[in-house]
C-alpha cells in the first residue's frame, strides 16, 4: 500500500465500495481519509443499476440507499466535499471550482494554472440518460424514504461539512430487504460451494474410472493368447 505512505504523491479512488469500507481505508492510512461524496437521485440510480446490471428495482433502491446512508455516517468529522450530481449540471462552473479549491487544499496542489472553465465544458448535461426515470418503477411510500435521505444530503452541495443528525433513520423495510439480500447471497454461496464439490467428485470418479480401465486394459495386453 504505498499511496498510503506519507511521501507518496496526492491520490484518488473512485469506487462505490469505498462507502461501505472507508473506515478500513481509514485504519490502512491511519488517518481520516478526505472525501469528495457525489450524490445520484435514488430513481435515477435505481433505473441505472436495474438496465446496466439486470438488478430489480427493488434491490436496487435497496443498495443505494445503503451505500448512500453508509458512506454519510462515516464521512461527518473528516475533510469533506459534498456535491450533487443534479447541481453540478445545472452550475457546471461553479462545482468544479468547489472541487478545485477543496483538492488543493486536503493536497496542497497548484490549481492556479488549471483552466476550470475548459475543465467545466467537459461536463456533459446529455449524458445524465436516466433523468426522469424510477420513480414509476419504486412504490411512492419507498421512494419518500430514499428522497428523504437523497434531499437531506443534496442540500450540502458544494459545502465541506455534513450534519450527522440531519441523516434520517433506516426504515425498518429497508433492514428487511438487506436481510432478504444476505440470506440470498449465503444460499448462492452455498449452492456454489456445493457446485464446486460436485465437480471435484465428478473429476475424481472420471480420473479413477480411467486409472482402472488403464489397468484392465494392461492386464488383457500381459495374458497369454489362448491355444
Amino acid at each position: 500500500m504505498d499511496i498510503l505512505s506519507p511521501d507518496h504523491p496526492p491520490w484518488f479512488v473512485k469506487d462505490p465500495r469505498i462507502s461501505l469500507l472507508m473506515p478500513l481505508w481509514d485504519r490502512l492510512a491511519l488517518q481520516r481519509l478526505p472525501a469528495v461524496l457525489v450524490l445520484r437521485g435514488p430513481g435515477e440510480s435505481a433505473s441505472s443499476l436495474s438496465l446496466r446490471d439486470g438488478f430489480s428495482e427493488r434491490r436496487a433502491i435497496v443498495l443505494w440507499y445503503a451505500y448512500v446512508h453508509r458512506a454519510a455516517s462515516f464521512l461527518s468529522g473528516r475533510d469533506l466535499l459534498v456535491l450533487d450530481y443534479a447541481e453540478i449540471l445545472r452550475r457546471p462552473r461553479e462545482s468544479v471550482e468547489a472541487l478545485a479549491g477543496f483538492a488543493a487544499d486536503v493536497t496542497g496542489i497548484d490549481v492556479g494554472s488549471v483552466d476550470l472553465d475548459a475543465v467545466a465544458a467537459q461536463i456533459e448535461p446529455r449524458l445524465r440518460r436516466q433523468v426522469g426515470r424510477g420513480d414509476g418503477v419504486v412504490p411512492a411510500e419507498q421512494l419518500g424514504d430514499c428522497l428523504d435521505l437523497y434531499h437531506a444530503l443534496a442540500n450540502a452541495h458544494g459545502q465541506r461539512k455534513l450534519a450527522h443528525q440531519a441523516l434520517p433513520a433506516v426504515p425498518r423495510w429497508i433492514d428487511a430487504v438487506l436481510d432478504e439480500l444476505t440470506e440470498l447471497y449465503t444460499l448462492r454461496a452455498a449452492l456454489e460451494e456445493a457446485e464446486r464439490e460436485r465437480d471435484d467428485l465428478a473429476r475424481a470418479f472420471n480420473g479413477g474410472l480411467r486409472t482402472t480401465l488403464g489397468m484392465v486394459r494392461a492386464m488383457r495386453s500381459r495374458r497369454p493368447p489362448s491355444s
